[in-house]
C-alpha cells in the first residue's frame, strides 16, 4: 500500500504532487533524481519528527505549511478581519485557513467595528486540484490564467451581481483584494538553477494574475514562494518598481534543509 492511500484526501493529493508526480520539463542526472525524490518510508520518518507536524493535528491545519504564513503574519501583520484575500495555488488549503482565521469575521459575531467598512472578510482559493471545503473560504477549481476563472473570482471578491462583475470595460473594474498569496512551487529537480527558474516563473504567474483589473488594490500585500539563485536579482527588481517594500523571509517553520523561502512585498503601487 503506498503511503498517498494511507493519507486522507487533500494530504494524499498533496504528496503525489510534491514528491511522486514526474518532472518532464527538465532532465536531471541521476544523482539529482535521487536526491529530489523522497521515498515512502523517508517521508513517513520525517513526518513523524516534525514538529510542526504534530502541532498541525492539534491545529487542525490541513498542512504544515500553515505555519510557514503564520510566521510572516506574525511579523507583517499582513491580513486584517474585514480584508479580501486571495490564495493562489491553495491545494491542499493550510494557507487559506490561516488567512480565513484572520481575514474573515465570525458569522456569529453581531457587532462590526466602524472602521471596518461594514466588511466581513473573504477568502477565495483557487487551484487546478480539488480541494476539500473550507469554512469561510470560496474555492475555485481551474486554471487561473484564464478569463473565465479570473471573471469567477472577480465575481466572488466583489460582491456584486453578474451583470456588474462581467461588465465589458474590465478596466474599469474597483480593485478590491487587499492581500494576494501564492506558496506554488514545481516538484524540485534538484537542480537549484531551474528550480529558481521554475519558482520565478510561478511568482511571475502570480503577480500578473494579482495585477489583473480588479483583483490587488494600491496599497495591498503580495507574497510567493521564492529560491535565491541565479537570476532571482531580476524578480527582485521587478517586485520594487510595484511595491513599496519588498523583503525576503525564511519562515521558522520552513525546513532547514529546504531552499525555499518567501518574498513579501508590500505597498503595491497600482495605477490610480
Amino acid at each position: 500500500m503506498t503511503v498517498a492511500r494511507c493519507l486522507p484526501g487533500a494530504q494524499a493529493r498533496y504528496f503525489c504532487i510534491r514528491y511522486l508526480k514526474p518532472v518532464l520539463s527538465v532532465r536531471p542526472s541521476l544523482q539529482s533524481v535521487r536526491w529530489s525524490v523522497t521515498s515512502p518510508k523517508q517521508w513517513i520518518s520525517r513526518q513523524s519528527r516534525d514538529p510542526f507536524v504534530k502541532q498541525r493535528a492539534k491545529d487542525g491545519y490541513r498542512s504544515r505549511a500553515a505555519y510557514k504564513l503564520e510566521d510572516i503574519q506574525r511579523k507583517y501583520a499582513l491580513m486584517k478581519k474585514g480584508m479580501v484575500v486571495l490564495d493562489l495555488g491553495g491545494c491542499p488549503g493550510g494557507w487559506a485557513q490561516v488567512a480565513v482565521k484572520y481575514a474573515v469575521r465570525s458569522p456569529q459575531k453581531s457587532v462590526v467595528p466602524p472602521d471596518s467598512g461594514g466588511a466581513q472578510g473573504k477568502v477565495v482559493s483557487v487551484d487546478l486540484l480539488l480541494t476539500d471545503p473550507i469554512p469561510g473560504a470560496t474555492l475555485i477549481r481551474g486554471d487561473m490564467t484564464k478569463p473565465s476563472i479570473l471573471e469567477q473570482i472577480y465575481l466572488v471578491i466583489s460582491s456584486k451581481g453578474p451583470a456588474q462583475a462581467l461588465c465589458s470595460d474590465a478596466h474599469a473594474r474597483k480593485a478590491v483584494v487587499d492581500v494576494v498569496l501564492s506558496d506554488m512551487a514545481h516538484p524540485f529537480t534538484g537542480s537549484r538553477t531551474a528550480d529558481v527558474a521554475r519558482v520565478i516563473e510561478l511568482c511571475e504567474l502570480a503577480l500578473s494574475v494579482a495585477e489583473q483589473p480588479g483583483m490587488l488594490k494600491n496599497g495591498g500585500a503580495f507574497v510567493c514562494k521564492f529560491i535565491q539563485g541565479e537570476g532571482d536579482q531580476e524578480l527582485r527588481a521587478l517586485m520594487k518598481e510595484k511595491f513599496n517594500r519588498v523583503a525576503y523571509e525564511k519562515p521558522g517553520a520552513s525546513r532547514s534543509g529546504s531552499a525555499e523561502g518567501y518574498l513579501v512585498c508590500l505597498g503595491y503601487k497600482r495605477d490610480i
